[in-house]
């Protein structure tokens, strides 16, 4: 039977050896490791050379890698002993460098194109790559620019003239694939054997002589050692697999190998660097004093209110005192100006690695970068400082560096600045766990295509982002009026000094001038405010101090804005005022070119600064080392104004003084003639004679200041009070120095201290009354944020008495100017009188109750009444008598009266509170040198006719009642007293102590009755002041 035809053809195909049967074969006729005579080396080649491709066709790829490993290993031993013949024939040493043998080879035209085995030079190329290939090692990514080929790829303006491309295989994409596809490769196969085999590459082509493949392959394997990551700071896995002998013979044999490509005349040769992150860091050096900064058009708004309100606050945000770029904002470059770059560069490898030239690069705008030349050191991140300058203002982005490093081809290095290592991405799914089939990914053709991972996985570049605006003007200081910008003060002494600016600029104009201040002071106040158990008091004087400032710029008007043209000058007076712990000072100037008048800016603008450093030293003048405050006696001033209503009167009403009973206290004019009196009791002598001169002087109290010369020459006090007018007593607002012209000059008192002396001046001052002496400590920073207190709070009655003395010791002050003079220099200056502190003690003597009562004593009109007068007394008589006083006046307050006389006493009560008042009079006569409380009954020998306590009506904010009288006689001889109290009979409803509450916001003791939330204010009792010392005489 005839065979089927299909099953003919099955038998023959089934024919064929297998595999296995035909690799077997194949290394039966592998050549012996050892030197066969029988074979020569083509032969030898050529049998591994078919072996080899054999076994790539069946798919063998390791045992091919094998067979061409053992194919070059053969082929160097027979190139090798090639050369030492032909250099033996030309009378060459085999020692010989290339150059000289490859120039004997080339002969007398020497012309690379020229070469006798030109032909072969890239088939061996292409076999070195296939067994690379073979090993793992991929050598597709060598690419040359210029005569070796390569797609070039976006320009990249490194300068203003030119533009240098790079090829593909140095932009961001290329380089990220390239890390991504090495690290991949280096977790296959061994390390060991792929650096082996591109050894024997070296070798080879080293015995050819092939220069382009011992570049090539030397960076490759330099390249395949490496760790090919991107180190963090306190990562120590970047080192190479090679030893460090062998580093630096792979770098020796590359730099002799482009010098002996240099000498044949084939300038383009050059290796490929191996490492792509040799960029770790872009970052702009800004310029200590004169780089920009940003500001808004508000800012000027702002400066301009500080500026015209000094007293706003003490710390008030001064935007052009900051000198430091926002760290969130893009670094600011100035168009047409060198900019500083710090770059940092990496080198992984045990040899210093030389850069001839490296420049940096920007994508987006022109720039003129300077290149340099630098030295990197063996494993280390080194920094170089490179400059660029752009012509246009705009923005750029800095993406990496332009670098030639020797005996390597000039290249685009981008920028990594972060650390990178390839993550391996493996993913395996659970076999155990039942997934439904809803649950399930979709099939590979189903399912999206994606962005390839590789590339995300890839090192990312980055970029260093800049903003380059318009030019600006360049000012310096070309002078200054103190000698090596020092000076000495006193404290409390002002002096002014001029500098004189200059404008180097060649084309901007400066039309922004603003100085600002700072000095050792404001870190010393600073640090008290911290302090948050400070009482409302303490805080008002640390603001008050930190808000006076040290320095101030003398304009010569209210809107004199100084400009300085290109090249020009101008000239600054600065005014510095002496204060305690000034050492040393700062003035900022900053400086700008707008354009365009203040009030049409529109956007941001910049500025510059100009620092200028000053030494100060202050020394001590004139201290308050002590102060108190005492009541004065009124008689001083109630003689007066007799002696001056005496003077006024014509002589017929003068008449003798009549002899009475007088106690005047003991004053400088009553001391025995055989004491001489000082200078400074004549001076207070002359002072008491001037008191209650004028219509409206009020009661006095008496200050004591205990001023001390610190100051080694004699210095001249000169202390001015200041009698406070009305409105700005009652003012609640006037705490404020500059308030001090609301008052009128009363008398100026003059002393002069010597060296380390202490003298007490004596002043009296005017007492007054503010009704708003309890309203709340202000702050002087402007809509300060209410913090609270870590203190523990204390309780209202001390709070009350906090706040009065407070605003009282502000109007002390107010009133009181206090200066000095050194009289052989002429300097002068102020004595600060804020050291001066109040008491409890001295608050009652300075300060008028809110009630008060004057009472006076006359004879009765029914004493002088017709009905009572003798019918034998003629006309004249009577009014004689009318006229002869029955009730003499020895003091403001004491009367010596007829015995068994009628007497009126008239007492007149005074709101000079704000709020109204419904108050009771109560008369407390007594016997003079008792107390009340102690006194006996007067009865027998004072009688009183009529209530010793009247109702008084309703009495307003600033209301007089109606005279009260009260008849009173007196039966026999002694002295007595009348003294009394008001007291409130109800208390009132008061809006204004309500909003002075409201603003309050303590947390006072309040109650649920009446009102919701209001205080609880009891009634309050005034004790009279000035009581009433009636003496009888016979």
């Amino acid at each position: 039977m005839q065979p089927q035809p299909g099953k003919a053809q099955l038998s023959q195909v089934s024919a064929f050896p297998s595999k296995a049967e035909i690799t077997a074969f194949l290394f039966r006729s592998f050549p012996s490791s050892g030197i066969d005579d029988s074979l020569t080396v083509v032969d030898r080649t050529r049998i591994l050379a078919g072996i080899a491709s054999t076994l790539g066709e069946l798919g063998y790829h390791r045992k091919k890698a094998y067979v061409l490993k053992e194919l070059l290993g053969g082929l160097i031993p027979a190139l090798v002993e090639a050369r030492k013949r032909g250099a033996a024939e030309m009378g060459i040493h085999p020692a010989a460098s290339l150059a000289s043998l490859d120039a004997a080879v080339l002969g007398a035209r020497g012309r690379p194109s020229q070469l006798p085995f030109g032909d072969n030079e890239m088939g061996v190329q292409g076999f070195l790559n296939m067994v690379c290939h073979a090993h793992g090692i991929d050598c597709a990514h060598r690419a040359r620019a210029g005569p070796h080929g390569g797609e070039a790829s976006p320009e990249v303006k490194v300068d203003g003239s030119k533009s240098i491309s790079k090829v593909s295989s140095d932009d961001a994409e290329a380089i990220n694939q390239r890390a991504v596809h090495q690290a991949s490769a280096k977790a296959f196969g061994s390390v060991e054997r792929k650096m082996d085999i591109l050894r024997l590459c070296i070798h080879i082509c080293e015995a050819l002589p092939d220069l382009e493949g011992v570049l090539d392959f030397s960076a490759e394997l330099l390249r395949t050692s490496g760790s090919g990551i991107a180190p963090g700071p306190d990562d120590s896995n970047g080192s190479p697999a090679l030893s460090i002998d062998e580093q630096l013979r792979l770098w020796a044999n590359i730099s002799r190998t482009v010098g002996a490509a240099r000498q044949l005349g084939l300038e383009h040769l050059a290796a490929d660097y191996w490492d792509d992150f040799l960029v770790r860091g872009v970052d702009m050096i800004p310029s200590t004093s004169n780089h920009p900064v940003s500001h808004a058009k508000d800012d000027l708004d702002t400066v301009a209110k500080s500026t015209a309100d000094a007293a706003t606050g003490p710390f008030l945000y001064n935007p052009f005192s900051q000198n430091e770029p926002e760290k969130s904002s893009r670094p600011l470059i100035v168009a047409g100006e060198e900019a500083v770059f710090r770059v940092t560069l990496q080198n992984l490898y045990d040899f210093d690695l030389e850069i001839e030239s490296i420049r940096l690069g920007s994508t987006e705008n022109d720039c003129d970068a300077q290149a340099q030349a630098c030295l990197i050191g063996p494993y280390r991140t080194q920094s170089i400082f490179l400059t660029a300058t752009w012509s246009q203002s705009g923005s750029t982005n800095v993406s990496g560096c332009m670098a030639k490093i020797r005996g390597c081809r000039e290249r685009w290095f981008p920028l990594f600045d972060k650390p990178w290592s390839l993550k391996p991405d493996i993913k395996v799914a659970p076999s155990h766990l039942y997934i439904p089939q809803s649950l399930q990914p979709p099939q590979a053709e189903d399912r999206p295509r994606k962005k390839d991972s590789r590339a995300s996985r890839g090192p990312i570049p980055s970029t260093l982002g800049l903003d380059i605006i318009s030019a600006l003007p360049s000012v310096v200081l070309k002078n200054i009026s103190l000698p090596q910008s020092a000076i000495m003060l006193l404290e409390g002494e002002t002096k002014s000094f001029k500098m004189t600016l200059h404008n180097t600029s060649k084309s901007v104009t400066a039309d922004l001038i603003l100085p600002t201040f700072e000095d050792s002071t404001a870190t010393q106040f600073q640090a008290a405010l911290a302090n948050k158990e400070l009482t409302p008091s303490d805080l008002y004087e640390l603001e008050s101090a930190a808000a006076s400032k040290s320095l101030r710029w003398l304009r010569e008007g209210d809107d004199a804005n100084p400009i300085i043209r290109p090249g020009e000058e101008t000239t600054l007076e600065i005014e510095i005022i002496g204060k305690p712990g000034l050492s040393d000072a700062s003035i900022q100037i900053s400086y700008a070119h707008l354009g365009v008048p203040r009030s049409e800016l529109k956007g941001r603008f910049y500025t510059r600064q100009l620092s200028i450093p000053l030494t100060i030293t202050v020394n001590a003048s004139v201290e308050l080392t002590r102060t108190d405050l005492l009541p004065f006696n009124p008689s001083s001033a109630w003689q007066n104004q007799q002696r001056q209503s005496t003077n006024s009167r014509p002589p017929s009403a003068t008449k003798s003084e009549t002899s009475m009973p007088t106690r005047r206290p003991l004053s400088m004019s009553n001391r025995p003639k055989s004491a001489k009196p000082t200078s400074n009791e004549n001076r207070f002598q002359a002072l008491l004679s001037r008191v209650s001169l004028s219509p409206d002087d009020t009661s006095h109290c008496l200050l004591c200041l205990d001023c001390r010369n610190s100051w080694p020459t004699p210095l001249s006090v000169s202390i001015q009070v200041r009698s406070p007018t009305p409105s700005a007593a009652q003012s609640p607002t006037s705490t404020s120095p500059k308030h001090a012209d609301t008052s009128k000059l009363t008398y100026t008192v003059h002393e002069s201290l010597q060296p380390g002396h202490t003298k007490r001046i004596l002043l009296l001052l005017p007492r007054v009354h503010l009704p708003t002496a309890h309203r709340p400590i202000p702050s002087v920073a402007a809509k300060k944020q209410f913090i609270v207190p870590s203190a523990p709070q204390a309780s209202r009655a001390a709070q009350l008495a906090a706040r009065e003395a407070f605003w009282y010791r502000e109007e002390v002050l107010r009133s009181l100017h206090a200066t000095w003079t050194e009289e052989s220099s002429q300097r002068t200056g102020s004595i600060n009188t804020r050291r001066i502190r109040l008491s409890q003690r001295m608050v009652e003597a300075y300060k008028l109750p809110e009630v008060g009562v004057e009472m006076s004593l006359a004879v009765s009109a029914h004493a002088l009444a017709d009905d009572d007068r003798d019918p034998n007394t003629k006309d004249d008589d009577v009014a004689a008598a009318a006229a002869a006083p029955l009730v003499e006046q020895f003091a403001p307050t004491g009367y010596a009266v007829p015995l068994s006389t009628p007497l009126t006493l008239t007492a007149v009560v005074t709101n000079r509170s704000r709020a109204p008042i419904h108050p009771v009079l109560r008369l407390q006569p007594r016997v003079a040198g008792e107390q009340q409380h102690d006194a006996l009954d007067v009865g027998g020998k004072f009688l009183v006719h009529g209530l010793l306590q009247r109702a008084l009506p309703v009495l307003g904010p600033g209301e007089r009642s109606e005279g009260l009288e009260l008849g009173i006689v007196v039966l026999g001889r002694g002295r007595w007293v009348v003294g009394g109290v008001v007291e409130e009979v109800r208390v009132l409803d008061d809006d204004e102590e309500e909003e002075e509450e409201e603003e309050d916001g303590d947390g006072g003791m309040r109650t649920g009755g009446g009102r919701e939330g209001k205080r609880v204010r009891e009634r309050r009792i005034w004790v009279v002041e000035s009581e009433v010392e009636v003496v009888g005489k016979g």
